[in-house]
């Protein structure tokens, strides 16, 4: 059998593999899990897990350049012990998600930078 699209959606505008998007300048957003980082944008709507499989994370940066939020992509994010939990660290706060229905107890590893 052959099958055959009888309509397809939009093509988004602009499409990022890389794991974060630039808002104009003034604002940007990090996708933290998951294999895929895929961003899109359609019209004036921005979708940050385009074809997510897995539970993600989406960070907010607020007054950050193009060049830093590469950056803050790049750079390692907390992790939860419990794969139930999820974790960002923005402008100095930890956050944590639990994902699940379950009161859950887990240690979290929060990267440091510099240091000796």
């Amino acid at each position: 059998e052959r099958w055959t699209d009888l309509a397809t959606g939009p093509a988004p505008s602009l499409r990022s593999g890389g794991g974060w998007l630039d808002v104009d300048g003034r604002a940007g957003l990090v996708v933290r899990g998951g294999s895929e980082h895929t961003l899109a944008v359609y019209g004036d709507t921005i979708v940050p897990a385009e074809g997510a499989r897995e539970p993600l994370v989406i960070e907010g940066h607020c007054g950050v350049s193009a060049g830093e939020l590469s950056a803050l992509a790049r750079r390692a994010a907390p992790t939860a012990g419990d794969g139930r939990v999820r974790a960002a660290r923005v402008d100095g706060y930890l956050s944590l998600f639990n994902l699940s229905a379950d009161e859950v107890e887990t240690r979290v590893a929060v990267p440091q930078q510099g240091g000796s």
